[in-house]
């Protein structure tokens, strides 16, 4: 069971650097971007997350009944999917209103900030 443990932190770990990385990129670069980049992501988000709850599903079957937690699983398993999808769209806020230019002031940036935060896209 530890190796199942290990690759489920791994994977949580991976899930969390793509969400960050990816909404930078389509923070910085989404105006431009193919649309086959924007299925691409979400894609690998699925499977990411998908590895994350297998896994976790894994090591909830090998637990015995008297260590099962039902519903905090099942939350977990959902929290992953809303999760990783949340961090996307916060690194992208976060990085969306510097395209083309970093704003130029604290005030320019939160409305950049919160309209991608609004409509989940840079432009």
């Amino acid at each position: 069971m530890p190796a199942a443990t290990h690759l489920r932190n791994l994977t949580l770990y991976t899930c969390i650097a793509f969400a960050v990385l990816s909404g930078a990129y389509f923070g910085l670069l989404g105006c431009g971007s193919y649309a086959w980049h924007r299925e691409l992501r979400q894609t690998l988000e699925l499977l990411l997350s998908t590895a994350w709850v297998t896994f976790t599903i894994y090591i909830y079957t090998g637990l015995s009944k008297n260590e099962r937690r039902t519903f905090s699983t099942i939350g977990l398993c959902v929290g992953i999917y809303v999760g990783m999808h949340t961090l996307f769209i916060m690194a992208m806020a976060l990085a969306a209103p510097f395209y083309p230019a970093s704003p130029s002031s604290l005030n320019e940036w939160w409305q950049g900030f919160s309209l991608v935060w609004r409509e989940g896209v840079p432009c």
